[in-house]
């Protein structure tokens, strides 16, 4: 095998499978964006100067808040995927609701907006986890890699989510969280708009799914 053929059994090759590679980075750029949800102990601490013992409580509320609001958003975001037969609208729409949440964070005048703003957050996210998913597995380029493809898809989100935090204290100092949160809502927008390339869901793809039985 070649240099590039070895390399494509772990990678596949962009230039053959260039669908894989933009969801690849759709979801790179959405684990640098869904980096905001990480940093609300630090947020509330440095933004809002809440004491130590009212952290727990708070971060507790905003927690209660977002976590089922990401569960319903997944189930709905995605039923309605499935039933309009496409995916890329919904893709980019969970974008975009993320980034305003996302930049809601920065400019919160207050701990009660910031817990609408996890809402948010959470309802794009949300919708976003279910739809993409969907959408990497008609774009694997080998059904017999496809775990490994997906794990490939996971990895970018984590690397992305690695990136944004190594970044974080240094985006910080120079601008406070405005100009942090801004730029995490920056590559939520990204994450929309990468995902154009890829062809979109036609419904007979749908009517010739088979379903283990």
């Amino acid at each position: 095998l070649t240099f590039g053929e070895k390399m494509s059994r772990i990678y596949p090759s962009p230039r053959k499978y260039p669908y894989f590679t933009f969801g690849v980075l759709t979801r790179f750029f959405m684990g640098i964006a869904y980096t905001a949800a990480s940093f609300t102990s630090v947020y509330y601490l440095e933004r809002f100067h809440v004491s130590q013992q009212d952290l727990a409580g708070i971060v507790s509320t905003s927690m209660n808040i977002t976590i089922p609001v990401l569960a319903v958003a997944s189930i709905i975001g995605g039923g309605l995927s499935d039933k309009f037969g496409r995916q890329k609208p919904f893709v980019f729409l969970a974008a975009v609701v993320t980034a305003i949440g996302i930049l809601g964070y920065g400019f919160a005048p207050s701990i009660g907006f910031s817990y609408v703003c996890g809402s948010v957050i959470s309802l794009g996210f949300g919708m976003f986890l279910a739809v993409d998913i969907a959408l990497m597995s008609r774009v694997l380029p080998h059904p017999e890699d496809a775990a490994k493809d997906m794990g490939i898809v996971n990895i970018a989100n984590d690397i992305g989510g690695s990136l944004a935090n190594s970044a974080a204290s240094p985006i910080v100092a120079a601008g406070g969280y405005p100009l942090f949160f801004g730029v995490l809502a920056i590559f939520g927008i990204l994450a929309g708009i990468i995902v154009k390339p890829i062809p979109e869901l036609e419904r007979k793809e749908v009517n010739n799914i088979e379903i283990a039985q």
